[in-house]
């Protein structure tokens, strides 16, 4: 049995080494970084992935992404080196890291994944969509586009670049249509001679996926991309006549014809559904006002 003066040592080893222990634990639980309480704002620039602890797992080395909903709950990321829309998601805006403060590893989404591009140039004067420049890093050759900008009009973002010799503006959107996210993308293209095509979502292109249009005016309707017991829809607005759907390199594609006046449209992203309604997109169409003019925000 052990004495008091004895007892006393072990008690106050024991106090030590639990103290040493609770520190520990506490340290090993770094608080967040005060960048995730920040107002950032409707936009913010930044490289981002989708693992911290990869450098693999970049997504967008120059990314813009853009809160799209006035509950910031639905965000847009657009690559400024590659002209495309790189990813988009619901929930939060962007997850930084504890460490220095959220300096030393990228942020990440927070949310969940609606749909991604590849890394290849988002646009194409070929059909092809390979990738020109001699590595992986910086703006593709201003012989294919070049970006210019973005402008603020509320919380609207409008990006400005050219595809070819052709100025174009966009604007991504969002809106909660029959409780489905949709993500749109505005765009006003000047009359050009070439004949670009937009790379859009990635979308399987297999033996089992089906890929049909929906016309519901001459210059509206929405796609199906089905496989097995699911399906995307996408929707479109205001489109030239001679646009064509196709699948091609796992992404859905819009092949514009050259344009001979300036031509705004629209293209409305719906999620990955099991059931194969369109009934949400009917609304999106029967609702939508005239595609707006970019130029005057």
């Amino acid at each position: 049995m052990l004495g008091f003066p004895t007892l006393r040592k072990h008690l106050c080893l024991l106090s030590f080494v639990s103290g040493g222990i609770l520190s520990l634990e506490l340290q090993a639980q770094p608080s967040p970084s005060p960048l995730n309480a920040m107002a950032h704002g409707p936009f913010v620039s930044s490289t981002i992935s989708t693992d911290p602890l990869s450098t693999r797992s970049i997504f967008v080395y120059k990314g813009i992404a853009v809160r799209v909903r006035k509950e910031r709950d639905a965000v847009m990321v657009f690559d400024t080196d590659l002209l495309r829309m790189a990813s988009a998601w619901t929930g939060g805006f962007l997850k930084w890291y504890p460490a220095r403060d959220g300096l030393q590893e990228f942020p990440s989404p927070d949310g969940y994944e609606h749909f991604t591009t590849s890394q290849r140039p988002g646009w194409s004067l070929d059909g092809r969509f390979g990738d020109p420049r001699p590595w992986r890093y910086g703006p593709v050759p201003s012989r294919l586009g070049r970006y210019k900008g973005l402008y603020l009009k509320g919380d609207s973002v409008v990006f400005s670049y050219t595809i070819g010799s052709t100025p174009i503006l966009e604007s991504p959107g969002f809106r909660r249509i029959n409780e489905q996210p949709v993500f749109t993308r505005t765009f006003n293209l000047s009359q050009t001679g070439d004949q670009p095509s937009i790379q859009l979502a990635r979308a399987p292109d297999g033996s089992a996926t089906s890929l049909s249009d929906h016309k519901t005016y001459s210059d509206s309707g929405y796609v199906t991309i089905q496989i097995s017991s699911h399906n995307r829809l996408v929707g479109y607005r205001g489109l030239p006549v001679g646009a064509r759907w196709r699948l091609a390199n796992h992404h859905l594609i819009l092949d514009l014809p050259p344009l001979a006046e300036p031509t705004r449209f629209e293209v409305a992203i719906g999620p990955v559904l099991a059931d194969g309604t369109a009934d949400y997109l009917d609304a999106y169409l029967e609702a939508s006002a005239p595609v707006a003019s970019l130029s005057d925000l």
